[in-house]
């Protein structure tokens, strides 16, 4: 007799197949198994840690123990968050709720400046005045400059520091940009403050026009080195003086009484006293001339600087702490 031989196929039962996702029920995908033999460690790290202890497969044990570590958890954290689905759903839009009420009480800086000033200090406070007195765009924007010493525990307060701050500033100020066949300064762009209209006295106009500097806020205004970055970049010449004008050798206070003794001389009718109210309310004096020098030796400093003759480099820290006006 012939006896015949029948093979049964069993598949394995399911619950010992490798931690892999099953979209097809009882049916077995054979892409993912697929990946089981290629991408072990992938798939799932905890089969590939049984074969390099049984000897079977080599790897990196700690990564592998990690990973199957990792994988288990996660595999713990879906099954639940499958289970509680409805409860996650809830305290998902609970916590979203409650970010959206804190929005209301946000507070979006979308300005350079408000993240690097300081809050309550001196710049903020000048900042504030320049915007009430001088007003400010809505789109306008500072650009600011900030030094730091070399060496952290040094001090940026003393002449050295600030003769380099000038430097960089003034290379900063001489920029131009060359656009639409036109060439652009920072006198093209800058806020400055506004003058008052002279009716009949059109070149007294233009003069103030090329003498008020655009607004810039910086150490060096206590001292006569800041008259260099306020310009102007051509000297202003006034009728019936010889000399022409700039902010290292200007006396604002002195110019406009000899403009003022002029003018009366000659019978020229104007109307003084509009200058020296806005020269008041922008706290224009002496200007630069009567401030100290952060260098006294240069030949620059001005015989009526404070300490021109003593020759002595000024106390930056004291001055600053003081505040300068004029």
């Amino acid at each position: 007799k012939k006896t015949k031989t029948r093979l049964k196929m069993v598949a394995p039962p399911m619950d010992g197949l490798p931690r892999v996702p099953d979209t097809h029920g009882d049916i077995v995908d054979e892409k993912l198994f697929s990946d089981l033999y290629v991408r072990t460690s992938w798939v799932d790290a905890h089969v590939a840690l049984d074969q390099i202890d049984k000897g079977k497969a080599r790897g990196n044990r700690t990564a592998i123990y990690l990973r199957s570590v990792f994988q288990s958890h996660l595999e713990s954290l879906g099954s639940s968050v499958q289970k509680h689905a409805g409860k996650m759903l809830f305290v998902a839009i609970l916590v979203l709720s409650t970010f959206c009420v804190g929005l209301k009480s946000a507070q979006i800086h979308s300005k350079v400046h408000q993240l690097w000033i300081q809050e309550g200090g001196r710049l903020e406070s000048e900042l504030a005045y320049t915007q009430k007195t001088i007003g400010e765009d809505e789109f306008s924007t500072h650009q600011l400059v900030i030094q730091t010493a070399q060496d952290a525990n040094a001090s940026v307060l003393h002449p050295q520091a600030l003769l380099a701050h000038l430097e960089v500033l003034k290379k900063a100020t001489a920029v131009k940009v060359h656009m639409y066949d036109t060439e652009w300064g920072l006198r093209d762009m800058c806020n400055s403050p506004t003058t008052p209209s002279f009716e009949g006295h059109y070149y007294i106009e233009q003069i103030f026009k090329h003498l008020i500097p655009c607004s810039i806020i910086t150490p060096l205004d206590c001292f006569w080195e800041g008259s260099q970055l306020l310009g102007p970049e051509f000297p202003v010449q006034i009728p019936g003086i010889d000399k022409r004008i700039m902010w290292s050798t200007m006396n604002p206070s002195n110019l406009v009484q000899t403009m003022k003794q002029q003018m009366s001389d000659q019978k020229i009718p104007f109307d003084f006293d509009m200058v020296e109210q806005y020269m008041k309310r922008a706290g224009i004096t002496a200007g630069y001339t009567e401030k100290p020098c952060l260098d006294p030796k240069s030949a620059e400093c001005p015989e009526t600087a404070p300490n021109k003759d003593s020759q002595q480099p000024p106390d930056v820290g004291a001055i600053l702490t003081g505040g300068c006006y004029g």
